[in-house]
């Protein structure tokens, strides 16, 4: 949530330059000043719309309609962007000119246009609304690639992969019948997120109540990040826990297994397109996943990536060598958990 509120900033920052300077090209007057003055309302529109978006707007869509929701923001951006405006104006000329801000404030009124620049304001507010979503609607790193072109040819790469999916989804879906299911379902995911986000996961696949994470191979495995994601997915639903006892009367709880190998990325699809990971990397995780529920544990790691994982805070069990059914006819299997205390074994 942070980084992502920084980065509103310094698109608002640099957005709010060129529109200063574009807006004075406009007037034929010098660009200087309504850059400065575009640059500092950008950055106040830049603050508003990122803490609005990342700390008020996924909690308040839990509780209210979509149209009640694009209300508030209306409201919230509106009264902002007025307020960041004539701040935005009025700040540079009281610290750098010495207007007083009564003096700086008249000068705006009657020398600016403050009508033009808060619609201008608004409106974008709007777009950066939109490019958020976006980044939602297909993952910040899918998108790169997409403008980038990188897998219009399909491209082998190390990719490490977490399948995370709900224990007794079964029992969860017979007895809150298919709507409720849906809606509970709907909130696993979102509480899935912050914590997919955090460690800069892909969200590869929803798959019915599983959730597949991808990350480049050295990423997956820096600082552990691929177990920190499944962990603090855990921790997130448990601590969220005595909301899906009101709303639900049960408490989601996941399982997962982690893999990492080489895999063909491409895109596929014409009418809805779509990033996709062929190999037996994925295969291998889809049996860790099934034999996480046969052993009943929370977490299984193969031994490509317990070789490469170097996590204190985690420790590891090793379960012996297993049969996965995949090219590979057996490989090592460990069962990762937190320590206790101060222990760690690995």
């Amino acid at each position: 949530r942070r980084r992502a509120v920084g980065i509103f900033i310094v698109l608002g920052v640099v957005v709010g330059a060129e529109l200063g300077m574009a807006l004075a090209a406009l007037d034929g007057s010098d660009i200087g000043r309504p850059a400065l003055h575009g640059a500092v309302v950008g950055l106040l529109a830049g603050l508003l719309v990122g803490v609005t978006e990342e700390y008020f707007v996924p909690e308040l869509g839990r509780r209210v309609g979509f149209a009640a929701l694009n209300s508030f923001r209306f409201v919230v951006y509106a009264i902002g962007m007025g307020v960041s405006v004539l701040l935005g104006n009025v700040t540079p000329r009281v610290l750098i000119e010495g207007l007083s801000p009564p003096a700086a404030l008249e000068v705006y009124l009657d020398q600016g246009h403050p009508g033009r620049d808060m619609i201008v304001g608004v409106v974008a507010a709007f777009v950066m609304t939109f490019l958020l979503q976006l980044r939602r609607l297909h993952n910040q790193e899918e998108l790169w690639h997409l403008f980038t072109g990188r897998y219009h040819s399909p491209k082998v790469e190390r990719r490490v992969f977490l399948f995370v999916d709900l224990a007794d989804s079964t029992g969860a879906a017979e007895a809150l019948g298919p709507t409720r299911y849906s809606a509970y379902l709907r909130d696993v995911f979102r509480d899935m997120a912050e914590p997919i986000l955090s460690t800069r996961g892909l969200v590869y696949q929803h798959a019915g109540d599983a959730a597949i994470v991808s990350w480049r191979f050295e990423r997956g495995v820096r600082d552990g990040a691929c177990v920190r994601c499944f962990m603090g997915i855990a921790e997130a639903l448990d601590r969220n826990g005595p909301r899906y006892d009101v709303s639900y009367g049960r408490r989601p709880t996941v399982r997962g297994a982690i893999h990492g190998g080489e895999v063909v990325a491409t895109w596929v699809g014409e009418a809805k397109r779509e990033l996709a990971f062929h190999g037996d990397t994925l295969n291998t995780v889809a049996r860790l996943q099934g034999l996480a529920s046969k052993l009943d544990r929370s977490l299984l790691v193969s031994d490509v990536l317990r070789r490469r994982l170097d996590l204190p805070g985690f420790q590891t069990e090793r379960l012996g060598t297993v049969d996965l059914r995949v090219r590979r006819a057996s490989a090592e299997v460990y069962a990762v958990s937190p320590v206790d205390r101060n222990r760690v074994a690995w």
